[in-house]
């Protein structure tokens, strides 16, 4: 029983981070509708800066991880700014964007992997112990992990409260139409990308405490984030987070049964059965538009 339990809240905690991720994907993805697959490499850029400076520089832990955060603010804002607005402006497709997006992951990883190589690096200065309640055993990376929520809290205030929220909120639903009331959508792009790409630095050190770090650290929660944004639906950042913390669990619970090896698997078999049956349910009439699932 206390296998099961202990499984079951490395699944909350570890679901929780994935709502983190998800929620800064899944903005960027419904307001400029691009599959920001290089978003994988903006988590793992800062996490090398703050490794680099923490690590092997001796700054403080706080003050790393804030110029992290920084880097990958501007790097995801750069990413807007001169790789997809002029695709946008010359009338590229969404196929186009992704294209780039992968490339623009594949380039990050290899430059990484020269800089740093392929082995598996870690914080030093984060605590690797666990804290025993009776007999369950939590590492502090897994509890520091529910620290998640207030920022995700924090971005649905924002946007349903913050002039910028709604208007990146009006933009979601329709951007010809936000456009055509004279909004200036390449702006709140801008906005969108950082605030996203904000949410990956406290993702990163979290991950990365759990996991450690490699070049291709950002991708697997990246494509879990993106499962969870699909099976949420596009106008649900709280939808995507629910999906985050139940695949999560199914991952976690899945390794009582089977080798961990396999927890990628589960979850998104997971998502392609849930996704097959909304598929069918719509089509044979039961569940129509947004209100499948």
């Amino acid at each position: 029983m206390s296998r099961l339990l202990n499984l079951i809240i490395i699944g909350v905690t570890t679901g929780s981070l994935y709502a983190l991720v998800t929620v800064g994907f899944g903005l960027i993805f419904n307001a400029t509708h691009i599959f920001h697959l290089a978003h994988a490499a903006v988590v793992c850029i800062s996490a090398y800066v703050a490794y680099s400076l923490t690590v092997e520089h001796h700054v403080p832990l706080l003050l790393g991880f804030s110029i992290g955060l920084v880097a990958s603010v501007v790097i995801g804002i750069a990413c807007e700014t001169f790789v997809y607005g002029p695709l946008r402006a010359r009338g590229s497709d969404p196929r186009s964007m992704f294209l780039m997006s992968v490339g623009l992951l594949t380039v990050a990883e290899g430059v990484l992997g020269a800089i740093y190589g392929p082995t598996a690096l870690s914080f030093s200065a984060l605590p690797f112990t666990s804290v025993n309640f009776g007999s369950i055993t939590v590492p502090w990376a897994n509890i520091w992990m529910l620290a998640a929520w207030p920022v995700v809290i924090a971005v649905g205030a924002y946007l349903k409260w913050a002039p910028s929220g709604r208007m990146i909120r009006a933009i979601s639903d329709s951007w010809r139409t936000a456009e055509a009331m004279g909004v200036q959508n390449r702006y709140y792009y801008k906005i969108v990308f950082g605030i996203g790409s904000a949410l990956a630095a406290p993702f990163a050190l979290l991950f990365v405490w759990q996991n450690g770090l490699t070049p291709t650290s950002g991708l697997p929660p990246l494509l879990i984030a993106s499962a969870a944004v699909i099976l949420g639906g596009r106008e649900s950042l709280v939808g995507g987070c629910i999906w985050a913390l139940v695949l999560s669990l199914a991952g976690s619970l899945s390794t009582e049964i089977i080798s961990p090896a396999w927890q990628l698997a589960v979850i998104f078999g997971l998502t392609f059965i849930v996704l097959f049956v909304k598929s069918m349910m719509s089509e044979g009439g039961l569940l129509t538009g947004e209100a499948a699932f």
